[in-house]
């Protein structure tokens, strides 16, 4: 067995939190990290082995997770219809050659700012899918107490009948 084909069996093989309990040395992972391997298997219908080769891709070119790169390169892969991990792996391998990478430079403040706006538009990102969920429940236990009162109306009109 090739080396690319022993790390691609390695791939569909691992959990993606196994995948990145190796890069990060942490045996447990964020919640927030948690939930965005749940949304790449969920949402976007991709195998064990399409997450981890986009984390680990993600992990290797940005040194981090990056949830707007993530994302990005998660919606790309629906609209070009990639269904497996090669396809996923060979990706990433055509986008890093279009994209040489640029000479090592002294992290400038302007990098910084950069990840802050990138980080910045994550969090709201998803404290605005927050709100979303829970407008959601606090609809829904409107809906639980207002059915409730009419039941309690209705049985107060029934007592009421019964006095008269």
């Amino acid at each position: 067995m090739k080396g690319s084909d022993k790390h691609l069996q390695q791939l569909e093989q691992l959990e993606p939190e196994q995948l990145l309990a190796h890069y990060t040395e942490q045996s447990t992972l964020p919640p927030k990290i948690a939930q965005l391997i749940t949304e790449l298997k969920e949402d976007f219908n991709f195998s064990n082995g399409m997450v981890n080769s986009l984390l680990e891709y993600c992990l290797l070119s940005k040194k981090n997770l990056s949830y707007s790169f993530i994302f990005t390169h998660a919606n790309e892969l629906v609209k070009l219809q990639v269904q497996n991990t090669q396809d996923v792996i060979l990706y990433f391998q055509n986008l890093s050659k279009k994209h040489t990478p640029p000479r090592p430079k002294a992290p400038s403040p302007s990098d910084s700012e950069g990840f802050n706006q990138e980080y910045m538009e994550t969090n709201v990102a998803l404290i605005a899918r927050q709100l979303h969920q829970l407008r959601l429940e606090v609809n829904t236990k409107f809906d639980e107490i207002h059915q409730q009162l009419d039941r309690i109306e209705s049985h107060l009109k029934q007592i009421t009948y019964m006095l008269k």
